[in-house]
């Protein structure tokens, strides 16, 4: 009897670890198939991950192409508006040059202003010896031999731009003329013709003085015109620009 229930008793333990380890078994094998779906799953979340990641990545891409189609866009008019600017700057230069290509204004013929000949040269480079100031000096224009009040002529058309009295040069007059010229005549007689005043225009031959010994820094000299010209502000010499041999034959037929 004893023994029967020593073997029961170990049937029962045997039968006990028996359903232990199949309740194992069970709960391992419930373990191992959570564990698989998982991993099953996460590969899947990964995949979807991947793919949004590559549709934004597309999305980007056609973003950027877009803002760049408009940035091409929005350049057009500026590149309109250079290529305008450009051309209109062309006209601007070549109006430019339109107006800087007109003729200037031509020098007129001048004439003898009394018909004589040169007593004293031109002589701006070189000093000169004066006999009135017993030294040497520039001479800015020529000296014309002329009597003790005879006839001073404008030597161009023009307009008599002033009349003054010169301590050293006597009475002098000046008259502009085209081209930017300017005649002075010195030495000349105090008194002047009717109607000759600063404004009053002239023709060439038009008596505007007489010679006279009113320059003091000639007066040693025989009677003459002290005649200068001066283009653009510049003194030159007026024989350049007048014959002083025609003598006083082309004051006869005027």
């Amino acid at each position: 009897m004893n023994n029967n229930s020593k073997e029961t008793r170990r049937a029962n333990l045997y039968v006990t670890l028996l359903v232990i380890l199949m309740m194992v078994a069970v709960v391992v094998a419930i373990a191992g198939a959570v564990v698989r779906n998982v991993n099953t799953d996460t590969p899947g979340v990964v995949e979807t991950t991947d793919k949004e990641e590559e549709r934004t990545g597309d999305q980007t891409t056609a973003d950027d192409a877009l803002a760049q189609r408009e940035d091409e866009t929005t350049d057009e008019p500026d590149e309109l508006a250079e290529k305008d600017g450009e051309t209109k700057a062309d006209v601007s230069a070549d109006t430019t040059v339109n107006v800087d290509a007109q003729p200037e204004e031509e020098l007129p013929t001048f004439v003898n202003p009394t018909g004589g000949v040169i007593l004293q040269a031109y002589s701006m480079e070189v000093p000169v010896f004066s006999i009135t100031m017993n030294d040497y000096r520039t001479h800015d224009g020529v000296d014309i031999s002329v009597g003790a009040g005879e006839a001073v002529c404008a030597a161009a058309d023009g307009v008599i731009q002033e009349i003054w009295d010169d301590p050293m040069m006597g009475k002098c007059l000046s008259v502009s003329h085209a081209g930017g010229a300017l005649s002075t005549y010195a030495n000349l007689s105090e008194e002047l013709p009717a109607g000759i005043t600063a404004g009053t225009s002239v023709k060439a031959g038009d008596v505007i003085g007489a010679a006279g010994e009113s320059a003091l820094a000639e007066i040693a000299q025989e009677p003459h015109l002290h005649f200068a010209l001066e283009v653009d502000g510049v003194c030159v010499d007026p024989a350049a620009y007048i014959d002083f041999s025609t003598g006083t034959d082309q004051y006869e037929d005027q």
